[in-house]
């Protein structure tokens, strides 16, 4: 057998903890995956994989071949793609993940583009508004925004999130402008829920100090698109990024308010996953947002 290859799925099935998840990513029967992984153990003679319980778990000669197969294979795919014309280091897919909202607002209007520069470039969109770990599901690149929890993971900041409270000129006319931090108390306000356990926006009072504005959400919602409409819609006011709202037509009669009080802004990133170099597929596709991002601050982007 080839040993490169069963070296390539006896580490997925590490990471993924998953023989049936693995072989639907390489193409492969479950029977075919746990025939792989046997041959290596009896070339080496010893056992990698333990099923407990608990799921699949390393032994200590499989975290040995773990951590060394990686860096061999890390330094080989190296090898590789330094002699491989650049056109050709272009080509194939790349494993993206996002939030629905950017993917969909942002993302989306610059793809046309991106293909037709790179045309043999072939992205896999993984969206979530959730937490999805890059090692298990095998991606190359993440855009993510606001801070980062320390871990093995590289981050590339690539521009700037501004979050605003706006509201629609119709809900405005109906229920009137806050002038103040203390006014927002009387009104309809929508809370995304996945930016805090607790109902609160990061504000700025009139004395310029940050605090923690708590309210009793009208409505809450773990995802930005359904607030996003409500505020379109009239139904209350709502503190979103401006990349969600800026220069859309949709968007016409909504406008912001506050705007002293609205929290600084959040970093977005490029995220990679592992300790080797970025390969020419990850550079292209990270310099390009950023260069997309660098021209729009108000990531009101348009191809």
């Amino acid at each position: 057998m080839d040993q490169l290859h069963c070296l390539r799925i006896f580490r997925r099935v590490a990471e993924s903890k998953s023989f049936s998840r693995i072989a639907q990513e390489f193409g492969l029967t479950q029977p075919m995956v746990s025939k792989r992984v046997a041959w290596l153990e009896s070339e080496l003679g010893v056992t990698l994989l333990r099923r407990s319980t608990r799921g699949i778990q390393l032994t200590p000669e499989g975290e040995i071949l773990y951590r060394a197969g990686g860096n061999a294979l890390e330094e080989l795919d190296a090898v590789f793609s330094s002699v491989k014309h650049e056109k050709l280091k272009l080509s194939g897919s790349l494993r993206i993940t996002a939030s629905l909202a950017f993917a969909r607002l942002i993302i989306g209007p610059l793809l046309t583009e991106l293909s037709e520069l790179h045309p043999d470039l072939r992205p896999h969109f993984h969206l979530s508004d959730g937490y999805i770990d890059m090692v298990e599901q095998n991606l190359d690149l993440a855009f993510r925004i606001g801070h980062l929890p320390d871990s093995s993971l590289k981050a590339l900041k690539i521009g700037q999130s501004t979050r605003k409270i706006y509201g629609s000129q119709s809900y405005f006319k109906k229920f009137g402008m806050p002038k103040s931090v203390d006014d927002l108390a009387h009104h309809r306000c929508l809370l995304y829920t996945r930016l805090s356990d607790l109902p609160g926006w990061p504000l700025v009072d009139e004395k310029g100090k940050a605090r923690n504005w708590s309210f009793r959400p009208h409505m809450q919602s773990d995802a930005s698109d359904l607030i996003r409409q409500a505020v379109i819609d009239g139904l209350g006011i709502a503190l979103l990024p401006s990349w969600m709202i800026d220069g859309f037509n949709d968007t016409k009669g909504v406008r912001a308010i506050l705007l002293e009080n609205g929290p600084k802004p959040s970093p977005i990133f490029a995220v990679t996953s592992g300790t080797r170099e970025l390969t020419a597929k990850q550079r292209v596709v990270i310099d390009y947002f950023k260069k997309k991002l660098d021209l729009n601050e108000s990531l009101s982007l348009r191809t």
